[in-house]
């Protein structure tokens, strides 16, 4: 089993290492981390990179573990949010396909912001055909194996040499941005995106 931090729909690095395994196990004692992928992810849009982030109770100053972080649904945040994924996505080759049971889970209220993440990584190893058993660990002083990647650093030579390149929405005007969200990947390669990632189906 992959120990792994529950992120937003997470960036290409991350989902790479979270589904070359079939369990991985949550570490939901483990203290939020600001300005990380936990809350957050990244997808180009016709003015560039643009980051969606879901507003948390008490603030991105939230010292609870992450298990416990509680989603603040007063600002609309999966209207704003599902907004500029349509907009981001609605000219890709294979959004529409996906687009049914993604809004679902957008019309959804989740209580916790880990019960949510654990929610779009379920979808998304299913829209690529991939098995996947998750669980929640009780480990504490165990860094995941994803935490390294930030927000600050997401882009650094290290972390994106082996990242695939495909024709993304917005490629003939900002050239091709690596290590956005996994959703991006997916909504412009579709099933290939499993082949993309190296991962044999």
């Amino acid at each position: 089993m992959l120990i792994v931090e529950s992120q937003y729909l997470p960036p290409l690095s991350s989902i790479k290492i979270l589904l070359h395994h079939t369990h991985i196990g949550f570490p939901v004692y483990e203290k939020f981390r600001k300005m990380s992928f936990q809350n957050r992810c990244m997808i180009p849009t016709a003015n560039g990179v643009t980051t969606l982030s879901v507003p948390l109770a008490g603030g991105r100053d939230n010292a609870r573990p992450l298990g416990e972080v509680r989603i603040d649904h007063s600002q609309r945040w999966q209207m704003r949010h599902w907004r500029t994924i349509t907009s981001a996505y609605n000219r890709s080759p294979f959004f529409e396909f996906y687009e049914p049971s993604l809004r679902q889970l957008f019309e959804t209220r989740f209580e916790l912001l880990h019960d949510w993440n654990k929610a779009l990584i379920d979808w998304l190893a299913k829209q690529m055909g991939i098995r996947l058993e998750m669980e929640d660990r009780a480990i504490q002083g165990e860094y995941p194996a994803t935490g390294s990647v930030l927000p600050r650093n997401y882009q650094d030579p290290a972390i994106i040499a082996d990242l695939p390149e495909y024709q993304q929405v917005f490629m003939d005007r900002l050239g091709f941005i690596p290590n956005m969200s996994c959703l991006d990947l997916l909504c412009c390669t579709g099933k290939k995106s499993a082949g993309h990632l190296g991962l044999m189906l």
